[in-house]
């Protein structure tokens, strides 16, 4: 599949999870279509009666995540402190991204 970012799995007591990075600018329906062609076709790798491959939902936890990193501007990264960080990301950043639609 083209503009994957990273591919990282997991397996433990009978579930396998494969999560998928793709590069920022894909477009979030074309990656799934990509993904879900491959799960079409690993289907058929798979033994019958040991389950069918899916994929999460997009409005799950395990759909889209962004994250981010709050640091000083260069020339001032002595200034704030790690704990003077964390309380701008608290009671700053946090309080303005609450206020966008669609973030929880």
């Amino acid at each position: 599949i083209p503009e994957i970012e990273q591919v990282r799995s997991i397996s433990r007591f009978g579930l396998s999870v494969v999560t998928i990075v793709f590069h920022d600018d894909v477009d979030i329906y074309w990656a799934r279509q990509q993904v879900n062609e491959k799960l079409a076709e690993a289907k058929n790798n798979i033994p019958e009666g040991l389950g069918n491959p899916e994929i999460s939902p997009i409005s799950t936890g395990l759909g889209e995540i962004y994250q981010y990193v709050v640091h000083a501007k260069p020339g001032f990264e002595k200034k704030y402190t790690a704990r003077e960080l964390r309380s701008i990301q608290d009671w700053v950043v946090r309080r303005q991204l609450l206020g966008t639609p669609g973030i929880a």
